[in-house]
């Protein structure tokens, strides 16, 4: 089942211990919520990651789109739950909350996930005369 803006700010709300399973959460709590997640995939074009929407097929996210709790969740699900934890680790001091420490371990996976999902391959070229430099062993003595 594809998930929504409304479960990350419920399952956020969650782990925060603001709203209990079940309960609806209040107006104000999912703004902050949806507020930060906004800011966290501006936050991912800034890094200079290239997130995409992979449901169907890939698409590029665009930079600067305001996502509503009636949207999709538009990372592929399997960063879900990362996702919630890296919020939950944000928004911990704002609703005066303790984590444990598997939720900050769970964000910290999460983080690594999706740079290594979006990060751009780097490819580095050489100048073919760097690999024939006199210094080098495989270079033949001039003696």
């Amino acid at each position: 089942m594809a998930k929504t803006i409304s479960d990350l700010t419920e399952r956020v709300l969650q782990k925060l211990f603001v709203v209990e399973g079940g309960a609806v959460p209040q107006a104000e709590d999912t703004a902050i919520v949806l507020d930060e997640f906004n800011s966290f995939i501006d936050g991912l074009f800034a890094d200079g990651l290239t997130p995409t929407d992979e449901a169907t097929t890939p698409v590029s996210l665009t930079e600067g789109t305001e996502y509503t709790t009636s949207d999709a969740f538009p990372l592929k699900d399997r960063h879900f739950e990362g996702v919630v934890c890296i919020l939950a680790v944000n928004l911990a001091s704002d609703f005066k909350a303790e984590l444990d420490g598997s939720t900050v371990r769970k964000a910290m996976q999460g983080r690594q996930r999706i740079d290594a999902a979006f990060m751009p391959s780097m490819v580095a070229s050489v100048d073919r005369a760097l690999n024939r430099l006199p210094s080098s062993v495989l270079w033949p003595s001039s003696t």
